[in-house]
């Protein structure tokens, strides 16, 4: 059971990964000093490179899998100075997990993670089948008009859905 706080995403196993991503941050670099890429095809990682990539290659000398990621749905979570497990909920962020491959150089995502590495991405433009879903960190779906609605029963949807993390909720509204 994992029930990390504050609440506020969606967390799911990929089935296909594929393509280039930098590193933001990482569990195993934090916050690179010098660009560092990971190639990721068929859910596996093909390459690493940059000024991090011998500390990663050294975390999971196996190699690496795409495990999961999460997308951030919590406009109220902090990001602006927030930790990067804090972070990943704010609406519009994303992450995702790698895991070491096992000795025998096979994924496994039945049992806990080894040499696991989240990488966090706080303004992502992320398309969904063909849509977008989120641009540069905003998620798209606040401006739902069924999300604005079913927000409006709890208070005004604008301060609600309101991503900017500095916005304080009156108390009213967090109850």
């Amino acid at each position: 059971m994992w029930r990390p706080f504050p609440y506020g995403g969606v967390n799911f196993y990929p089935d296909q990964t594929d393509g280039v991503v930098v590193i933001e941050e990482s569990t195993v670099t934090g916050v690179p000093a010098e660009r560092t890429t990971i190639e990721l095809a068929n859910n596996r990682v093909t390459a690493i490179e940059g000024g991090a990539a011998a500390a990663m290659r050294r975390y999971a000398p196996n190699g690496y899998y795409m495990r999961h990621a999460l997308i951030g749905l919590n406009p109220k979570v902090r990001s602006a100075g927030g930790t990067q497990f804090e972070r990943e909920k704010h609406a519009g962020a994303f992450y995702f997990g790698l895991d070491g491959l096992t000795p025998e150089g096979t994924a496994d995502r039945k049992g806990p993670g080894h040499a696991h590495c989240d990488c966090q991405f706080d303004r992502p433009t992320i398309t969904l089948d063909g849509k977008p879903f989120i641009e540069d960190g905003y998620l798209l779906l606040l401006d739902d008009p069924e999300i604005q609605e079913l927000a409006g029963k709890f208070g005004p949807a604008d301060i609600l859905l309101d991503p900017n993390d500095r916005l304080v909720l009156p108390p009213r509204y967090s109850r």
